[in-house]
């Protein structure tokens, strides 16, 4: 996540949108999940050391807390992209490749649905930014995220734009009642 992270809060630094400080109880709760050289700071960004079930935990525990108005998802794709490689190499099927590059898209479908299930059950805005979205339409993530009603993001800076205008707007509705 680290270089999509600095891009998303560099192009947040030219909205009225803040990173939110992870409070305390958040970021235990995430030391509990993620491995010992993760960020600790927003852009939380994962290390590299999630299992099967992190991604789904940490969506979770963002939706899940006040102190979270929104949430920005980068990186959803990278697993299935690696089974589209994997696919058109010149081993796959053989050698147990075919169970590999179903887990990988099983995957990123799986995290792209719980997404959109933290968002509808939290009302908060959860935007998927992958340049995937644009690169390849039927990766597994992009058609997740389709699929569950929502839409991918070619960059972490079109998402923050469009999360920026959300915000205004939302701002307007709250000003006229």
């Amino acid at each position: 996540m680290g270089g999509w992270g600095v891009l998303t809060a560099d192009a947040m630094a030219s909205t009225r949108l803040e990173l939110a400080h992870l409070p305390a109880d958040l970021e235990a709760s995430l030391d509990d999940l993620l491995p010992p050289r993760w960020s600790r700071n927003n852009p939380i960004d994962l290390a590299g050391g999630e299992t099967k079930d992190t991604i789904p935990a940490v969506l979770d525990l963002l939706a899940t807390h006040a102190g979270i108005d929104a949430v920005l998802v980068l990186g959803l794709g990278i697993q299935a992209n690696q089974g589209r490689m994997e696919r058109e190499g010149s081993f796959y099927p053989e050698w147990g490749l075919d169970r590999i590059v179903d887990f990988h898209d099983r995957q990123d479908r799986r995290y792209a649905t719980a997404a959109a299930a933290c968002a509808a059950t939290s009302d908060k805005p959860f935007l998927v930014a992958t340049e995937l979205a644009v690169a390849d339409r039927t990766n597994a993530a992009v058609a997740g995220v389709v699929e569950a009603g929502g839409y991918c993001f070619a960059s972490s800076q079109r998402a923050v734009r469009a999360l920026h205008h959300l915000w205004g707007y939302a701002r307007w509705r709250h000003r006229r009642t």
